[in-house]
Protein backbone atom coordinates (compact mmCIF):
# COMPACT_ATOMS: atom_id res chain seq x y z
CA UNK A 1 0.00 0.00 0.00
CA UNK A 2 2.76 2.53 0.61
CA UNK A 3 4.57 1.83 -2.50
CA UNK A 4 1.43 2.45 -4.21
CA UNK A 5 0.80 5.68 -2.15
CA UNK A 6 4.14 6.71 -3.39
CA UNK A 7 3.98 5.69 -6.71
CA UNK A 8 0.89 8.06 -7.70
CA UNK A 9 2.62 10.65 -5.70
CA UNK A 10 5.12 10.46 -8.15
CA UNK A 11 2.59 10.64 -10.73
CA UNK A 12 1.06 13.68 -9.74
CA UNK A 13 5.02 15.49 -9.06
CA UNK A 14 6.05 14.40 -12.78
CA UNK A 15 2.85 15.67 -14.71
CA UNK A 16 3.53 19.44 -13.53
CA UNK A 17 1.54 20.54 -16.73
CA UNK A 18 -1.68 19.25 -16.30
CA UNK A 19 -4.29 21.70 -17.36
CA UNK A 20 -7.74 22.09 -15.10
CA UNK A 21 -9.74 20.70 -18.38
CA UNK A 22 -13.02 19.02 -18.06
CA UNK A 23 -12.95 15.58 -18.59
CA UNK A 24 -15.27 14.63 -21.68
CA UNK A 25 -17.17 11.26 -22.06
CA UNK A 26 -16.99 10.30 -25.30
CA UNK A 27 -17.05 6.39 -25.38
CA UNK A 28 -20.32 5.52 -27.70
CA UNK A 29 -19.80 8.42 -29.81
CA UNK A 30 -18.20 8.82 -32.97
CA UNK A 31 -14.24 9.98 -33.10
CA UNK A 32 -13.62 12.95 -35.32
CA UNK A 33 -12.32 12.30 -38.91
CA UNK A 34 -9.04 11.32 -39.30
CA UNK A 35 -6.82 12.17 -42.27
CA UNK A 36 -3.17 12.89 -42.20
CA UNK A 37 0.04 12.94 -43.26
CA UNK A 38 2.41 10.07 -41.53
CA UNK A 39 5.97 12.25 -41.18
CA UNK A 40 7.48 8.74 -41.46
CA UNK A 41 6.35 7.53 -44.55
CA UNK A 42 5.14 10.94 -46.34
CA UNK A 43 1.99 8.84 -46.88
CA UNK A 44 -1.38 10.56 -46.68
CA UNK A 45 -3.39 8.39 -44.20
CA UNK A 46 -7.50 8.40 -44.07
CA UNK A 47 -8.60 6.39 -41.22
CA UNK A 48 -12.00 5.87 -42.55
CA UNK A 49 -10.37 3.60 -45.45
CA UNK A 50 -8.10 1.92 -43.38
CA UNK A 51 -10.72 0.62 -40.73
CA UNK A 52 -12.67 -0.86 -43.94
CA UNK A 53 -9.61 -3.75 -44.43
CA UNK A 54 -11.01 -6.85 -43.52
CA UNK A 55 -8.14 -7.94 -40.94
CA UNK A 56 -8.32 -4.45 -39.27
CA UNK A 57 -10.41 -4.67 -36.07
CA UNK A 58 -10.29 -1.31 -34.85
CA UNK A 59 -8.04 1.49 -34.07
CA UNK A 60 -5.93 3.52 -31.48
CA UNK A 61 -5.33 7.10 -31.71
CA UNK A 62 -3.25 7.95 -28.53
CA UNK A 63 -2.26 11.93 -28.46
CA UNK A 64 1.33 11.77 -27.02
CA UNK A 65 4.18 14.46 -27.42
CA UNK A 66 7.82 15.08 -26.70
CA UNK A 67 8.21 16.73 -23.64
CA UNK A 68 6.14 15.36 -21.10
CA UNK A 69 8.10 13.03 -18.86
CA UNK A 70 4.57 10.93 -18.30
CA UNK A 71 4.20 10.60 -22.21
CA UNK A 72 8.69 9.15 -22.18
CA UNK A 73 7.81 6.56 -19.71
CA UNK A 74 5.09 4.98 -22.03
CA UNK A 75 7.60 4.44 -24.61
CA UNK A 76 8.57 1.30 -24.88
CA UNK A 77 4.63 -0.08 -23.31
CA UNK A 78 3.79 2.18 -26.48
CA UNK A 79 5.45 -0.10 -28.78
CA UNK A 80 4.92 -3.29 -27.35
CA UNK A 81 1.39 -2.63 -28.05
CA UNK A 82 2.00 -2.15 -31.77
CA UNK A 83 4.12 -4.70 -31.97
CA UNK A 84 1.59 -7.56 -30.28
CA UNK A 85 -1.76 -5.67 -32.14
CA UNK A 86 -0.26 -4.05 -35.10
CA UNK A 87 -1.55 -6.74 -37.90
CA UNK A 88 -5.61 -5.63 -36.96
CA UNK A 89 -5.01 -2.17 -34.88
CA UNK A 90 -4.72 1.20 -37.34
CA UNK A 91 -2.11 2.95 -34.42
CA UNK A 92 -1.59 6.33 -34.56
CA UNK A 93 0.31 9.06 -32.63
CA UNK A 94 -0.96 12.33 -32.84
CA UNK A 95 1.00 15.41 -31.61
CA UNK A 96 -1.58 18.23 -30.96
CA UNK A 97 1.40 19.89 -28.64
CA UNK A 98 1.41 22.63 -31.94
CA UNK A 99 1.80 25.45 -29.18
CA UNK A 100 5.21 24.15 -28.03
CA UNK A 101 6.61 21.49 -30.73
CA UNK A 102 6.72 21.37 -34.04
CA UNK A 103 6.11 18.68 -36.65
CA UNK A 104 10.02 18.32 -37.87
CA UNK A 105 11.58 18.43 -33.71
CA UNK A 106 8.02 15.70 -33.19
CA UNK A 107 9.82 13.54 -36.35
CA UNK A 108 13.02 13.52 -35.53
CA UNK A 109 12.14 12.12 -31.30
CA UNK A 110 9.75 9.60 -32.97
CA UNK A 111 12.17 8.14 -35.19
CA UNK A 112 14.68 8.29 -32.23
CA UNK A 113 12.49 6.32 -30.09
CA UNK A 114 11.86 3.91 -32.58
CA UNK A 115 8.13 4.03 -32.96
CA UNK A 116 6.31 2.34 -35.28
CA UNK A 117 2.59 3.12 -35.96
CA UNK A 118 1.56 6.24 -38.01
CA UNK A 119 2.70 9.43 -36.38
CA UNK A 120 1.31 12.42 -37.60
CA UNK A 121 0.23 16.56 -36.45
CA UNK A 122 -2.49 17.15 -35.23
CA UNK A 123 -3.13 20.82 -36.76
CA UNK A 124 -4.37 23.47 -35.06
CA UNK A 125 -5.01 20.68 -32.35
CA UNK A 126 -8.05 20.16 -34.08
CA UNK A 127 -9.30 16.86 -33.21
CA UNK A 128 -7.77 16.97 -29.57
CA UNK A 129 -9.79 19.73 -29.00
CA UNK A 130 -12.79 18.68 -30.93
CA UNK A 131 -12.86 15.09 -29.18
CA UNK A 132 -11.65 16.96 -26.09
CA UNK A 133 -8.07 15.41 -25.58
CA UNK A 134 -6.67 16.77 -22.49
CA UNK A 135 -3.09 15.48 -21.63
CA UNK A 136 -0.40 13.04 -23.05
CA UNK A 137 -0.43 9.97 -23.17
CA UNK A 138 -4.43 9.82 -23.97
CA UNK A 139 -5.95 7.06 -25.66
CA UNK A 140 -8.83 6.42 -27.79
CA UNK A 141 -10.29 3.18 -29.15
CA UNK A 142 -12.28 3.09 -32.19
CA UNK A 143 -14.56 0.21 -33.73
CA UNK A 144 -14.54 -0.39 -37.79
CA UNK A 145 -17.51 1.55 -37.60
CA UNK A 146 -15.66 4.80 -36.05
CA UNK A 147 -17.31 4.84 -32.58
CA UNK A 148 -15.02 4.99 -29.68
CA UNK A 149 -15.25 2.14 -27.35
CA UNK A 150 -12.38 2.94 -25.09
CA UNK A 151 -11.10 6.19 -23.60
CA UNK A 152 -8.18 6.40 -21.44
CA UNK A 153 -4.72 5.78 -20.00
CA UNK A 154 -2.41 3.10 -21.10
CA UNK A 155 -2.80 1.24 -17.95
CA UNK A 156 -3.08 2.07 -14.16
CA UNK A 157 0.35 2.94 -13.29
CA UNK A 158 3.53 5.47 -15.02
CA UNK A 159 5.54 3.19 -12.78
CA UNK A 160 5.52 -0.40 -14.88
CA UNK A 161 6.29 -1.88 -11.38
CA UNK A 162 3.14 -1.00 -10.26
CA UNK A 163 0.82 -1.90 -12.68
CA UNK A 164 -2.24 -3.69 -11.98
CA UNK A 165 -4.68 -2.93 -14.90
CA UNK A 166 -3.51 -3.05 -18.56
CA UNK A 167 -6.61 -0.76 -19.59
CA UNK A 168 -5.74 -0.14 -23.32
CA UNK A 169 -4.72 -3.87 -24.08
CA UNK A 170 -7.79 -5.13 -22.39
CA UNK A 171 -9.38 -3.13 -24.46
CA UNK A 172 -8.15 -4.16 -27.90
CA UNK A 173 -8.55 -7.84 -26.84
CA UNK A 174 -12.24 -7.68 -26.54
CA UNK A 175 -12.11 -5.98 -30.00
CA UNK A 176 -10.06 -9.39 -31.08
CA UNK A 177 -11.88 -12.08 -29.12
CA UNK A 178 -15.38 -10.18 -29.82
CA UNK A 179 -15.80 -9.91 -25.58
CA UNK A 180 -17.98 -7.07 -24.05
CA UNK A 181 -15.27 -5.29 -22.47
CA UNK A 182 -17.14 -4.07 -18.49
CA UNK A 183 -18.61 -0.93 -18.76
CA UNK A 184 -16.85 0.43 -16.13
CA UNK A 185 -13.63 -0.55 -17.58
CA UNK A 186 -14.52 1.63 -21.04
CA UNK A 187 -13.87 5.13 -20.20
CA UNK A 188 -11.79 6.99 -17.54
CA UNK A 189 -9.48 10.15 -16.85
CA UNK A 190 -6.29 9.51 -18.57
CA UNK A 191 -3.17 11.28 -16.51
CA UNK A 192 -0.31 12.74 -17.47
CA UNK A 193 0.53 16.33 -19.33
CA UNK A 194 -1.43 18.84 -20.72
CA UNK A 195 -2.33 19.62 -23.90
CA UNK A 196 -0.50 22.70 -25.63
CA UNK A 197 -2.61 23.86 -28.01
CA UNK A 198 -1.91 25.61 -31.34
CA UNK A 199 -1.86 29.08 -29.81
CA UNK A 200 -3.45 30.06 -33.53
CA UNK A 201 -6.89 28.43 -32.86
CA UNK A 202 -7.00 29.05 -29.10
Amino acid sequence: MVKRIAALSMLLLLATTIEAKPFKKVVGQEFPAVKVTDLMTGKEVDLSKELKKDEIKGAVITFTCIGCPVAKAYEERKEDLVKKYGDHFVFIFLNANMGSETADAWKDYAKESGYSGVVAVDEGSKIAKEIGATVTPECYVINPKGTVVFHGPIDDSQDPKYIEDQLLANALESLVTGKELPEEKREMQAFGCGINYAKAEQ
